[in-house]
């Protein structure tokens, strides 16, 4: 599908003028993205497992550049520390690391075949990566730890994480961990508000006929108690809150939210396909998931808005009449029009969505044109 989608978008009159291709849509790009950094309200990156995608904002989200990297392999999350600072955890035992914003990364091997996951620093120095691995040093080298994931901190001291088969604490920053709770299900996200309250959220365990939990504690990690989310969502994958009573839960397929630690839950609208979320105070919060959606919320996860914007069907064919003027269609009767050269593209009603259209023709300088569709038919405008 991604090949389709790039070859049909790029525009024939910006390749004739540049020599170059590059993505137009979906903006800006349309690969899975698993993982999103933030180091403040305007500073963001966020990456995806296919071929090493990168990208990244300097305006809160409004506009994002995909980042080149020299390696195509997979990567599986990122975590920033601070504007030229940032790591990220690939496959084969590979973290990657830059120290100029995500332009160049260098490759740290650590001779394992290990699939790293989820990143988290407590400080500039000292943080762990899900796969069994941490450093002390700000990632300048890595040593075997205990493999811990999802890792939540309330202060430089106490955290939590999954590890030895469940919920793991510390109290003195990392050094040690004790095993607090052991669970059937299958746990994704924890995530603590303060040094009593905190949320893990996962499914049942049943591969399937999968049900998605929500677990909340009041006490530290000791004892964990079944919230109630009012959805039918099989799964759950990720819960973040910016204090004891606001906060968010992902399904992949919908943001749940809360405003009274959990006790209620109200399912949110037009918040598809976001699979993880964080904040970067009480108010500024992004969700990335399939096919490169990217949502931001403003008011701490009440409401959000796509980032990222464009169709995510196959497309299978695409008209210029002249260097602006534009058409591209495809699968469930897409069509997309653009008057800009493709810069933006927006959807146009075609009047059905079972038929995948396969060529158009416009007549030039004239708004008359055709487009042929499956069954022989033939739509005119």
């Amino acid at each position: 599908m991604k090949k389709l989608i790039i070859f049909l978008l790029l525009t024939l009159s910006t390749y004739a003028q540049k020599q170059e291709w590059f993505w137009q849509n979906p903006y800006p790009q349309g690969n899975d993205l698993h993982d999103v950094s933030f180091i403040d309200s305007l500073h963001g990156w966020a990456v995806g497992p296919n071929t090493g995608t990168i990208i990244k904002t300097s305006d809160g989200g409004n506009t994002w550049s995909v980042i080149s990297r020299d390696t195509a392999e997979s990567v599986q999350s990122i975590y920033f520390l601070d504007e030229n600072r940032g790591f990220m955890g690939g496959i084969h035992g590979k973290i990657f690391t830059t120290t100029n914003g995500g332009i160049d990364w260098s490759v740290y091997q650590t001779g394992t075949d290990n699939t790293f996951g989820s990143l988290y620093f407590i400080d500039s120095l000292n943080g762990w990566i899900e796969g069994g691995f941490q450093t002390s040093d700000g990632g300048e080298s890595w040593f075997t730890g205990q493999s811990l994931g999802s890792i939540s901190f309330v202060d430089s001291l106490n955290g939590w994480a999954f590890g030895n088969g469940g919920i793991v604490h510390t109290t003195d920053g990392g050094e040690t961990w004790t095993k607090q709770f052991e669970s059937n299900y299958t746990l994704k996200s924890l995530f603590f508000a303060d040094k009593d309250n905190g949320w893990t959220v996962g499914w049942n365990g049943d591969i399937l006929a999968p049900i998605a939990k929500i677990l909340h504690s009041s006490d530290g990690g000791n004892n964990w108690i079944e919230q109630n989310s009012g959805t039918t969502e099989p799964w759950f994958y990720s819960v973040y809150f910016t204090d004891k009573n606001h906060g968010c839960v992902t399904s992949g397929a919908s943001i749940i939210y809360t405003e009274n630690g959990g006790n209620t839950w109200i399912k949110l609208e037009g918040t598809c396909c976001s699979d993880n979320i964080i904040f970067t105070d009480k108010r500024n919060g992004w969700g990335v998931g399939a096919s490169g959606h990217i949502l931001h919320s403003t008011n701490g996860g009440q409401n959000w808005t796509e980032q990222s914007r464009g169709t995510r069907r196959d497309l299978y064919s695409v008209f210029f009449n002249d260097s602006l003027m534009g058409w591209a269609a495809g699968a469930g009767g897409t069509i997309l029009h653009t008057t800009d050269g493709g810069n933006y593209w927006f959807i146009q009603d075609s009047g059905t969505n079972d038929v995948d259209y396969r060529a158009f023709y416009f007549i030039k300088d004239q708004p008359i044109g055709w487009c042929v569709g499956g069954g022989c038919l033939i739509g005119k405008t």
